[in-house]
C-alpha cells in the first residue's frame, strides 16, 4: 500500500471587489467554485469543506490568534494531501453610503471623471532633482506608476470617461422611470441606486479625507484607509503562521486593496495592527535593517499608534517569505495607475535592493469584454521605471471571448462541467492546477485576440450600446409621457392612439433626452474640475507656507503656478461654454423662451455641451503637457 503524502497546509487569502457582499459571500462563493474546478485536475481527487462562517465569532479585520480559517478545503488525491485555510478580507460595509446627498455626490462624481484634474504627484516623489532648477529631493520610499496625464492617450481617455458616464446616466434614468412604471402595474421594481452601491465603492476609495468621511479608526485619513487595515492584518497573520505556503486571490477593486497591501512600506505597516496582533508578531518580522524609515512619523498615514516606537517596522521580506503567489482577475490597477496613480504608488524602502517576492509569482486574468478589468502593463519594471524587486513579476493571461458582455466581470471562475474541453474551461482548470503545485504559470494559456477581433466584438458592441441606452430612454420617457396624459386625462389623451403616434413621441424625447444628457455630464465635469483645482490649491498653499526650505518652497510655488493655469482654464471654459449651457437648461426647464422664436428644446445644450465636453479634454491635455513640465516627474 503507498503511503498517504504528506499533508501540506497552505492559507487562501480572498479579496473581493465592488458590491454590497454580506460578509464572508464571496468567500463562500470563491471556496466552492474552486473545489469544484480542483476536483476535475486529478481523475483520484475527492474534496471536504469545513465552514465555519455561520458561527465566527470575530470581527471583520480580527483574525483568530489560533490561525484558525473561516473554511478549511481539504483537497486529496493519490499523489497530494493540501488542506487550504480558506480567509476573507471583507470591506464591503466600509464601503459607498447610500443617503440622499451620497447618491447626488456620487453622481456628480461619477459623471464628472471624464474631466477631473490629473497631474503628477503633488508631493514631487518622481520629480528629478534638477528638473528646471527646483531641486526637489526624490522619495526612495515609493514610485508611483506612469500616469496618462500629459500624454496622447489622455484626451482619449477622457472622452472614454465621458461616454462611460453618458452611458451610466441613461441607464440610471431607464431604471428609474422603469420604477416608476412597474410601481404602478407590480408594486415592485429595480432601483437606480444600485449603480450607486456598486460603482460608488471606487468613489469611496479614490476620495479625499474630508471632514467627517474618515472611519473611526483612521480620523482624518480618507476611508481606503480603513479598508486597507483589514487587508494588512489579514495577510500579517498569514505570512506571521506556521503555513507550508499561502496565495492572495483578488477580484476587481479587491486587487487595489490587495495591491496596496502588498507594496505598503515596512515602516508604515506596523500602524495598521492592533496592539495585541503586534505583541503577538515574533520579533524576526520586526527587525530589519534594510528597510529605510519615513522621516516624518507624525506625517504618516495611517498614524502611529503611541505604543509603537518611531524605528519600529515590520520586515516584508521576511513576511512574504512563504507566499507563492498572487491572483488578480477583473483588476483596474491600470485604470487606477492612468487616473490615480499616486493611490497605487509601489514600495522602493529597500537599501539593499532585497525583494519581499523573490518565491511570489502573479498572474492576472482579464477578459477582453470585462468594462472594469483589464491588462496590468503599468506595474511591470522597465516602462513604469518601478525597481524588479518591488513587485512580482506580472503574467497578464487574456481570457477567450465570451458574448456574455455584462457577465463578464463575474464570470472568471464560473462553474464547468466535466467533459466541457472549450478553452475558457481548460484555462481555468491550468489555473487550479497552479495553485494545486501540479502546472506553471508557463502552462496557463492565454487568448489574446487580435485587432480587427477586438474591435467588432468590444468595441463596436460598446459603441453602438450607446445609441441603444439612449432610444431606450426616450421610448421610456413617451412611455411616462403617455401614462400621465391617460391617466390625467386632458385634450391630448389619445396621443398613443396609433403605433405612428408612438414613434413621434419617441422622436420628439431624443432631442431633450440627449441634451439633458450631455448637459448633465458637462456640468458635472466642470464642478469636478473647479473644485478639485480650488482644494489643491488651498492644500499647496498651506504646504508652500510650512515649507522648511527655499528648496521646497520653490517646488510647491511651481505647483501653485500649475494650478492657477488649471483653474483659469477651467473658469474660461464655464464662461464659453458652461454658462450658456446652463442659461439654455434653465430656459427649457421653466419654459421662459421667448414666445417668438420656434426652437427645438434644449438645443442651445445639446449643441454647446459636446463642444465644451471637447475643449476641456484638449486643454486639460495641453495644461499637463505645457505648464509645468510635470508630465517627465
Amino acid at each position: 500500500m503507498a503511503d498517504e503524502p504528506h499533508p501540506l497546509r497552505i492559507g487562501l487569502l480572498f479579496v473581493h471587489g465592488i458590491g454590497e457582499q454580506e460578509r464572508f459571500a464571496f468567500l463562500r462563493s470563491s471556496v466552492t467554485e474552486f473545489a469544484e474546478l480542483m476536483l476535475q485536475c486529478e481523475p483520484t481527487a475527492h474534496i471536504s469543506v469545513i465552514d465555519r462562517t455561520a458561527d465566527w465569532p470575530l470581527p471583520a479585520g480580527e483574525p483568530d490568534p489560533s490561525g484558525k480559517a473561516p473554511m478549511t478545503l481539504t483537497y486529496q488525491s493519490e499523489h497530494r494531501h493540501i488542506d487550504y485555510e480558506c480567509h476573507e478580507v471583507w470591506w464591503a460595509d466600509l464601503g459607498t453610503r447610500s443617503g440622499v446627498m451620497d447618491q447626488i455626490l456620487f453622481w456628480i462624481w461619477g459623471l464628472g471623471q471624464w474631466n477631473a484634474p490629473i497631474y503628477r504627484d503633488l508631493d514631487a516623489s518622481q520629480l528629478e532633482k534638477s528638473q528646471r532648477g527646483y531641486n526637489k529631493p526624490v522619495s526612495s520610499l515609493t514610485k508611483t506608476p506612469n500616469s496618462i496625464a500629459g500624454s496622447p492617450q489622455e484626451p482619449l481617455a477622457r472622452l472614454k470617461l465621458m461616454v462611460a458616464g453618458l452611458a451610466a446616466l441613461f441607464v440610471g434614468i431607464t431604471w428609474a422611470l422603469a420604477k416608476r412604471v412597474l410601481a404602478a402595474l407590480l408594486s415592485q421594481a429595480p432601483t437606480p441606486t444600485l449603480i450607486v452601491k456598486y460603482v460608488g465603492d471606487v468613489r469611496t476609495y479614490e476620495e479625499r479625507a474630508s471632514p467627517g468621511s474618515a472611519s473611526p479608526s483612521d480620523p482624518g485619513h480618507p476611508r481606503r484607509v480603513g479598508i486597507r487595515r483589514r487587508m494588512v492584518t489579514e495577510m500579517v497573520a498569514l505570512g506571521s503562521q506556521n503555513l507550508d505556503g499561502w496565495y492572495v486571490v483578488a477580484h476587481s477593486l479587491g486587487t487595489v486593496v490587495a495591491y496596496n497591501g502588498l507594496t505598503e512600506i515596512g515602516h508604515t505597516l506596523p500602524n495598521y495592527l492592533s496592539q495585541d496582533q503586534w505583541k503577538r508578531l515574533g520579533g524576526r518580522f520586526k527587525r530589519d535593517p534594510g528597510c529605510n524609515r519615513r522621516d516624518k512619523v507624525h506625517a504618516m498615514m495611517p498614524s502611529r499608534p503611541e505604543w509603537l516606537a518611531g524605528e519600529d517596522v515590520i520586515n516584508r521580506p521576511h513576511l512574504f517569505a512563504k507566499l507563492k503567489g498572487l491572483l488578480t482577475f477583473g483588476s483596474p490597477l491600470d485604470k487606477f495607475a492612468a487616473l490615480w496613480p499616486r493611490i497605487v504608488a509601489t514600495a522602493t524602502d529597500r537599501n539593499d535592493g532585497v525583494s519581499p517576492f523573490a518565491d511570489c509569482w502573479w498572474v492576472n486574468l482579464s477578459a477582453p469584454h470585462d468594462p472594469v478589468g483589464g491588462m496590468l502593463k503599468s506595474f511591470t519594471p522597465g516602462p513604469s521605471e518601478i525597481p524588479a524587486y518591488a513587485v512580482p513579476k506580472v503574467e497578464n493571461k487574456a481570457t477567450p471571448l465570451d458574448w456574455a458582455y455584462m457577465l463578464a466581470h463575474i464570470r472568471y471562475f464560473t462553474g464547468v462541467e466535466v467533459f466541457d474541453n472549450r478553452p475558457a474551461s481548460n484555462q481555468k482548470r491550468s489555473v487550479m492546477k497552479l495553485l494545486l503545485g501540479m502546472g506553471s504559470v508557463q502552462a496557463i494559456p492565454s487568448h489574446p485576440q487580435n485587432w480587427l477581433t477586438r474591435f467588432l466584438s468590444v468595441h463596436l458592441v460598446y459603441a453602438l450600446a450607446l445609441p441603444l441606452l439612449w432610444i431606450v430612454t426616450s421610448i421610456f420617457f413617451a412611455l411616462i409621457g403617455g401614462l400621465s396624459i391617460n391617466v390625467f386625462g386632458g385634450e391630448k389623451a389619445d396621443r398613443f392612439q396609433t403605433f405612428a403616434d408612438f414613434v413621434h413621441a419617441v422622436y420628439a424625447n431624443s432631442g431633450p433626452v440627449l441634451g439633458m444628457a450631455l448637459s448633465l455630464v458637462f456640468i458635472s465635469g466642470l464642478v469636478r474640475w473647479l473644485e478639485e483645482t480650488w482644494l489643491n490649491m488651498k492644500f499647496a498653499k498651506l504646504e508652500e507656507q510650512g515649507a522648511a526650505s527655499d528648496e521646497m518652497r520653490s517646488f510647491w510655488s511651481l505647483i501653485l503656478r500649475m494650478l492657477r493655469v488649471q483653474m483659469a482654464a477651467a473658469w474660461l471654459t464655464t464662461a464659453i461654454f458652461g454658462l450658456p449651457v446652463l442659461t439654455g437648461l434653465y430656459w427649457d426647464l421653466t419654459g421662459l423662451w421667448p414666445t417668438d422664436l420656434d426652437l427645438p428644446p434644449l438645443w442651445t445644450a445639446a449643441t454647446l455641451a459636446p463642444m465644451g465636453i471637447f475643449a476641456a479634454a484638449f486643454l486639460q491635455s495641453a495644461i499637463n503637457r505645457m505648464v509645468p513640465n510635470l508630465h517627465r516627474a
